[in-house]
């Protein structure tokens, strides 16, 4: 391809139900939509949108976290288990990953009172009632590969991968995979269990298990 001078391009605005102009049209030219933000290049036969999108008051360009865009295209779930406990049974929830898509996963815990809190890798465990994740985007409301249930039957943990003491006070939150503001979060093997595994101190425990997780291909 040689170099081309581009002196000659042309810069327009529209709304996005105007039709855009196709004729003696430089390509290069560019065209703003002043209602969406969009910005869109020329290639001489069609208008192609070339950003994410401008803020319409600075113009400057629009961006959003990793996270944030697998909500938007749908391929971000929450699930969530409540369950009251006491000292001669755990709470359990397990995830199973998929065969081929990557699972990314933060999780969240809250307990009533104080407990330990195990996170493990490919325990030995069995059964267990299926839990329906939600899709974040629910609009486009897809199911997800991702499958995860709670009540399991323990016999082992497997690989211990993280360990928490839930203080004595009510509602005490901790997280798996995420640190302060950042989501430095856990991504599964695929076709492996995780479990989480929830040990109270004392009867009649609340605790609730939050899983948020995106899937890509």
């Amino acid at each position: 391809m040689s170099v081309s001078r581009l002196g000659s391009i042309q810069l327009f605005q529209c709304l996005t139900s105007d039709t855009k102009p196709t004729t003696n049209v430089p390509v290069g030219s560019q065209l703003f939509e002043t209602n969406s933000g969009k910005a869109y290049k020329y290639n001489g036969s069609t208008w192609v949108q070339s950003s994410a999108g401008l803020d319409q008051t600075t113009f400057g360009q629009n961006s959003i976290d990793i996270v944030h865009h697998e909500i938007h295209e749908g391929d971000h779930w929450t699930n969530t288990h409540y369950v009251s406990v006491g000292t001669a049974t755990a709470a359990t929830v397990m995830i199973t990953t998929p065969g081929t898509t990557e699972c990314h996963m933060v999780v969240e815990y809250e307990a009533s009172n104080s407990g330990v809190l195990t996170f493990s890798k490919i325990p030995d465990v069995t059964a267990g009632t299926a839990i329906v994740s939600q899709n974040n985007n629910q609009i486009i409301g897809t199911s997800c590969e991702t499958a995860i249930v709670h009540t399991v039957t323990y016999a082992s943990s497997g690989t211990i991968l993280e360990n928490h003491i839930i203080g004595g006070s009510n509602t005490n939150k901790v997280k798996t995979g995420d640190v302060g503001s950042s989501r430095i979060e856990w991504v599964g093997d695929n076709s492996t269990e995780y479990l989480v595994k929830f040990d109270a101190d004392n009867a009649a425990t609340r605790f609730v298990c939050n899983i948020k997780f995106y899937e890509v291909e």
